[in-house]
């Protein structure tokens, strides 16, 4: 679940926690019916893989309860900052008795609170804390009035813990049997960050970005000297350190630090495979009992609390009195109900000062006006379709006659105004002057643009004169949606996702464009401060491709070849503009020279990329009214919202490639985490206009998915097959011969290719039975696989080294650089590729591209190959 940034702390709406107050609402007014003393019910919801709660709970109405506010600004994360340490438990303060509210991602709160319940102050130590509330196995104990240490080495996580736990004591370090420093691989947005480079290999290849930080590693030991006196009682200790969590353990003395329970994460990351027999003998050689395995913790307990382990042996279960708690779901709900609610309080608190009469009177009045507004406006609509004609038959001589027209029509529209039984009760409010943030002269070239863009454009206007010009063009505007787009980005600094768009729509329904313009004037005074804040922005009327992923690793798979196959041939042959979704800015950019390199020149530059490098890529890249394009998949949510957004409100028309549909026509194949993320691409293509598939039978899944959602009213996919063309071997067979060292490959013997990531999709297995069938029979070859990492290989790698260990020539080369490989296929007697499920099967076709023939699986998009 991704984390709140510091910039979405400010102007939340304060709710009320379940846990802390007898009743679920806190709008004066809304629970006026019904509330009566009485008993707390819990109901717990489920959709999806998400987890929602309801909670009613039946006290006194908060119409009379003093004790609960209504909205503070100064909270974070929906939770007060003032009162972050005032423990929330009302049992002991006369109220009704909260139920226990867990935020742990698997219930473990819920379990250790079933045997720690009763004690008062304890003492937890967190190793990889991550969220200080989502998913957090502490939290609920810090409202309870425990306090701890938090060992967080990913900054972002860390900064959280500041303002709402002042109590702990938060160290942004790694933990590890000895100190110094060690390579970070941070898995952004995420608790997957590790300091294991395979594990983070492996949330890379879920589609999640990994930078490498150096971090401090301190011990378990020193740490708790420093802060605690010898013979402190802890009560917990939790360790979830991503494949680090035997390293955890050699660095605490069990002897010295005994705490009351143990619990360790014990499967590798993103799968159900156990990893316990590599840290259990650390702790059980100390006189600690293993007591619950919840399905992803190991739990232990010390032998002289051994009368812990009956409430430790079993995980949370219904009986337990416990809620859940949705935090994405209450933030948006209570944002929402803010706006609702601030919205509804000021139209209520405007005086009626006049008489029923005059109001009947400026009814009148402002109908008739509006009758007139109507008509000037169909003429000076009718006057900008014949100013369009004439400017699309491109004659230049009738230009300023055109501009003569407009300003007449708009002349006319402006003589209508408004009767003076409106005009002197309805002020005309003055814009709001912008006081709080980057140069005026920033915004000022911005809107020039805007004003560009929309046909309004006058040189030399001041910045109050550019907002009157925009409030002019918003109100113009027929279908102003694409405009409220690219107003909030240009004010914002960032990209809008369609929840932002739409409260901008909402706004200029309820209160026109001269409120659309203040919201937006708050918007910029509150925008994030980093490098877009100040950064130039260019509206892109050309093609935009985006190739984030590309550009910025050196990955060089499947969609990766792709990608650098083809982006370079349309930069050839037109205008294309390529961008980089920023992380931290959430805006596109132009490529820095490296990230250029890597999608246009590949291999000529695979250097990882330096923030000073020299260019203009620090500007803000504005698809509108163009065509937006993305090559890569679009697995991440936040850029998947993006997309959503400028797809239906910039004007803009998107248009991807498709790779396959695998997670849903076979998901059995597919990892959870990648089922999981597809959703993101599917919801992307939804709004396409058109799609290209690299092979004629993703065309068909394309056809059939659209099909099946006929009946829920989505418009029809468009997608149309582009196989990918069979490139030939750029090696001679003597250059190839160079490198046959490199590949263990023995002159006289046929040699053997297989060539993909190993995982059951790839089915090389299979390949491996064969293969020790036919040197059983007396065939001589040797077998080579060309294979990156995986999941699931542990029946691959059982096989293999049975294979080894009987003398048999197999080998696995992990890492093969672009000559090496086109080397292999120039050396193999044939290849083997008998995938169960592709999108198009590149292996195939490049050795064919080869020369080399190719055993082929005889179905769906390899049918096309062979």
């Amino acid at each position: 679940m991704r984390p709140y940034t510091t910039s979405e702390i400010k102007d939340r709406p304060r709710f009320v926690d379940p846990g802390s107050v007898p009743v679920t609402h806190c709008i004066r007014g809304l629970t006026s019916s019904g509330l009566d003393g009485g008993e707390t019910r819990t109901l717990l919801r489920r959709k999806g893989s998400a987890r929602y709660v309801c909670c009613v709970f039946r006290g006194h109405s908060p119409c009379h309860d003093d004790r609960i506010p209504v909205f503070e600004p100064t909270d974070w994360k929906g939770i007060p900052v003032a009162d972050a340490d005032e423990p929330t438990d009302t049992s002991e303060s006369g109220g009704l008795a909260a139920p226990f509210i867990s935020y742990a991602q698997n219930g473990e709160d819920v379990v250790l609170h079933r045997a720690l319940g009763d004690v008062a102050n304890g003492v937890f130590i967190d190793v990889g804390a991550a969220d200080p509330v989502i998913d957090s196995v502490t939290w609920a104990f810090y409202q309870r009035g425990w306090s701890g240490i938090n060992f967080e080495p990913v900054k972002d996580f860390a900064d959280m813990y500041h303002p709402l736990r002042s109590r702990d004591t938060t160290i942004r370090a790694g933990v590890g049997a000895e100190p110094g420093r060690r390579t970070f691989y941070i898995a952004e947005g995420t608790g997957l960050s590790s300091l294991d480079e395979k594990d983070a290999q492996s949330a890379a290849d879920l589609g999640y970005t990994i930078v490498e930080s150096e971090i401090e590693i301190v011990t378990l030991n020193d740490t708790l000297s420093d802060v605690y006196p010898l013979g402190t009682e802890i009560h917990f200790l939790k360790i979830d350190a991503e494949g680090a969590e035997a390293d955890v353990l050699n660095s605490i003395d069990l002897d010295t630090w005994r705490p009351w329970v143990i619990l360790v994460e014990a499967t590798r990351p993103n799968s159900t495979e156990s990893t316990r027999h590599l840290f259990d003998h650390l702790i059980t050689k100390f006189r600690y009992e293993p007591v619950l395995f919840d399905g992803l913790n190991q739990f232990y307990v010390a032998e002289e609390h051994r009368d812990l382990a009956p409430s430790l042996s079993y995980p949370a279960c219904p009986l337990d009195d416990y809620g859940l708690r949705s935090i994405d779901v209450l933030l948006r709900e209570n944002a929402v109900l803010r706006n609702d609610v601030s919205e509804a309080s000021r139209r209520y608190q405007e005086p009626w000062s006049h008489s029923l009469s005059d109001l009947f009177i400026a009814q009148n009045d402002r109908d008739e006006a509006v009758r007139k507004l109507r008509i000037a406006r169909r003429r000076a609509l009718r006057a900008e379709e014949r100013a369009r004609a004439i400017e699309s038959s491109k004659l230049g001589r009738v230009r300023a006659t055109q501009l003569r027209v407009i300003s007449k029509a708009r002349r006319v529209l402006h003589r209508s105004p408004l009767p003076e039984s409106m005009t002197a009760r309805v002020p005309r409010k003055p814009v709001p002057d912008i006081t709080v943030g980057a140069p005026d002269d920033v915004l000022q070239a911005r809107l020039s643009a805007v004003l560009n863009a929309v046909g309004q454009s006058e040189d030399g206007l001041s910045l109050p004169k550019q907002l009157e010009a925009l409030e002019d063009a918003i109100d113009d505007s027929q279908d102003p949606l694409d405009l409220l787009w690219l107003c909030a980005v240009t004010f914002n600094s960032a990209l809008p996702n369609p929840s932002q768009v739409a409260y901008l729509h909402r706004t200029l329904t309820f209160n026109g464009a001269r409120g659309v313009v203040t919201e937006l004037l708050r918007l910029r005074s509150t925008s994030p401060r980093n490098w877009a804040r100040s950064a130039p922005m260019e509206i892109v009327t050309v093609p935009l491709v985006d190739v984030t992923h590309t550009s910025l690793h050196n990955s060089h798979t499947g969609v990766q070849r792709v990608v650098r196959e083809v982006v370079p041939r349309w930069v050839e042959t037109q205008d294309f503009a390529l961008a980089v979704l920023d992380e931290d800015a959430n805006v596109w950019r132009p490529l820095r020279p490296a990230e250029e390199d890597r999608v246009l020149r590949w291999p000529i530059s695979a250097a990882p990329t330096h923030p000073g490098e020299p260019g203009n890529w620090q500007s803000i890249l504005v698809p509108w009214h163009t065509q937006f394009v993305s090559p890569e998949l679009i697995l991440e949510t936040r850029r998947c919202e993006y997309i959503l957004a400028l797809a239906e409100y910039s004007g803009s028309d998107y248009c991807a490639i498709v790779y396959d549909l695998i997670p849903i026509t076979m998901p059995s194949v597919c990892s959870a985490g990648i089922r999981t993320a597809f959703s993101n691409q599917l919801s992307a293509m939804s709004v396409s206009s058109r799609l290209s598939t690299i092979s004629q039978s993703v065309e068909l899944d394309v056809d059939a998915y659209s099909r099946s959602l006929a009946n829920q009213g989505t418009r029809p996919l468009t997608a149309r097959a582009h196989s990918l063309p069979v490139r030939p071997n750029p090696l001679t067979r003597e250059q190839a011969e160079e490198h046959r060292a490199a590949l263990f490959a023995i002159r006289d013997i046929p040699l053997v290719l297989s060539v993909s990531s190993i995982e059951p999709r790839k089915n090389q297995t299979s390949i491996l039975l064969a293969a020790e069938q036919l040197w059983r029979e007396g065939q001589q070859f040797q077998l080579l696989f060309i294979a990156g990492d995986g999941w699931l290989r542990d029946d691959f790698d059982a096989e293999l080294k049975r294979a080894q260990d009987a003398g048999r020539p197999v080998r696995v080369i992990s890492k093969a650089s672009e000559e090496l490989l086109w080397a292999a296929y120039q050396l193999a007697r044939f290849s083997v590729f008998v995938s169960l499920a592709e999108g198009y099967g590149l292996p195939a076709a490049e050795s064919i591209g080869s020369g080399t023939p190719v055993v082929l699986t005889n179905y769906g998009s390899m049918a096309e190959i062979g």
